[in-house]
């Protein structure tokens, strides 16, 4: 039934929609235990009904996956779309997986916690947009990328657009480059307010916000935190808790379920950005629900 279902759909009118360079990826465990929230991108004659599988379809370098069954119905029978919620993780290295061994590997996608977020939710896709390096709203020019968040973030917002909620985790690199606490709670302001007003010119309210307190900070011997960094980093979770107060947005607080690894004493294990991610399951679910 399945390789029928194959064979269908790439006979069916919406396949030969895609360029040649299309085709058809081998599902793994995965993306079979993300069916069947990321398949409302593609549209074909494959019936809906009976068991669920999946396809995954590759357009040049990015990947559309869509779910198929296992039963081939008429040839203009649609696939129902799923009401997904889109959420925009915005962050730094924190977000974008860094290893805490000194120019050490990316963790692989099921320990960062964007992903293991993604894989813990139901009908919602988690949009990731972590830089190395990035703080809130200050200017750091040793760096190749632009490292200011305030300034970065308009573009991540339209570039995603609609999304339903931000993540937002920045704060850490403030603290690194001599930032005083005050100066991060002025760059996360920024944040929410650009959240809050940036046109998307899309149909639709304003993201939610989820502030999330990165994780305290150690100093460690040759480590990237001196211990005044790591002092100030101890009330970074009191700074985000008021912001969120004043700016009427949920926060939460990743120090209560991970830290800063040795050696560097910044970074995550591997262990705990998984655990950050299935930690982070709840209170976006309840931010969906609110929205």
């Amino acid at each position: 039934p399945i390789e029928k279902s194959l064979q269908r759909l790439q006979h069916s009118p919406a396949w030969t929609e895609w360029p040649s360079s299309a085709k058809i990826i081998e599902p793994t465990e995965a993306r079979l235990k993300s069916a069947p929230r990321r398949f409302s991108q593609l549209h074909s004659g494959i019936g809906t009904q009976v068991r669920w599988g999946l396809i995954c379809v590759q357009r040049e370098t990015w990947v559309v996956e869509a779910v198929f069954c296992a039963r081939s119905l008429a040839p203009d029978t649609q696939i129902e779309g799923v009401d997904l919620a889109e959420v925009l993780a915005f962050g730094d290295s924190l977000t974008w997986g860094a290893s805490p061994e000194f120019d050490g590997p990316r963790h692989d996608p099921d320990h960062r916690w964007p992903d293991v977020l993604q894989d813990s939710l139901e009908d919602v896709i988690i949009r990731c947009d972590g830089v190395r390096g990035r703080n809130t709203a200050y200017e750091n020019g040793a760096s190749p990328a632009d490292l200011n968040g305030a300034r970065s973030l308009p573009t991540a917002l339209f570039a995603h657009a609609p999304l339903d909620a931000v993540i937002l985790m920045l704060g850490t690199n403030d603290l690194l480059i001599g930032l005083t606490l005050p100066r991060v709670r002025a760059g996360l302001v920024r944040l929410v307010e650009i959240v809050k007003t940036t046109p998307l010119r899309v149909p639709g309210p304003a993201p939610a916000v989820l502030l999330v307190a990165p994780p305290t900070v150690r100093a460690m011997p040759g480590g990237y935190a001196d211990a005044a960094a790591a002092k100030r980093s101890a009330g970074l979770a009191g700074v985000v808790k008021d912001v969120a107060q004043q700016e009427g947005c949920a926060w939460f607080d990743a120090g209560t379920v991970c830290q800063g690894a040795e050696p560097d004493g910044v970074h995550l294990s591997a262990p705990d950005t998984r655990a950050l991610g299935l930690a982070l399951a709840g209170p976006v679910r309840d931010l969906l629900r609110s929205v």
